[in-house]
């Protein structure tokens, strides 16, 4: 019979157990705002366990005070994937009934003239800097203050940064919708 080596060490082990104790409870309400679902906020917060499991080596080495925020990544990513299957499925099982909305709306006559792609297209070309900042606290509500010092940045930069992004995607929809006139 050949030694296998566990899985993870008793050292790691402690770790996760210290981190699902003091975190659960932020990333069970960050899946939940995405899923509005106990059971399947739940089932965010234990995937994204087993996936920080898979590669835990990693997750050692990283820094004890950016553990937090990354796991708050992981679980609204894991979340995200969970609704949009949710959607997915939905969508197929049900015929499409929808009366679509002809009340005028600039907003929705804008984001009818760029598709999501292309507005993920053109967040993706954002800076680095403002790129990150943007994903942190509107995709995964972590307040500036917290986003700040995960980036290793002040306060008033990271409000800097979110404000150059938000005037950039302006930008990019208004010229979106002029290029459609």
């Amino acid at each position: 019979m050949k030694n296998r080596k566990p899985a993870i060490t008793s050292e790691q082990r402690d770790l996760l157990t210290a981190l699902y104790e003091q975190h659960r409870s932020r990333m069970f309400h960050i899946a939940y705002s995405k899923l509005g679902n106990e059971q399947d906020a739940l089932d965010a917060v234990h995937e994204t366990f087993c996936r920080v499991m898979t590669d835990i080596g990693r997750f050692t080495e990283m820094p004890p005070d950016k553990r937090g925020v990354f796991l708050a990544v992981i679980v609204r990513n894991v979340a995200v994937d969970m609704y949009r299957k949710r959607i997915n499925a939905t969508l197929e099982a049900e015929p499409e009934t929808e009366i679509p909305d002809t009340s005028p709306d600039t907003e929705s006559e804008v984001m009818s003239s760029i598709t999501k792609q292309e507005l993920v297209g053109f967040i993706r070309t954002l800076p680095d800097n403002q790129r990150e900042i943007l994903e942190l606290i509107c995709l995964c509500d972590i307040p500036y203050e917290q986003a700040a010092k995960y980036l290793g940045i002040s306060e008033n930069t990271a409000y800097q940064r979110i404000y150059r992004a938000r005037v950039a995607i302006r930008k990019f929809m208004k010229e979106a919708e002029n290029d459609e006139k």
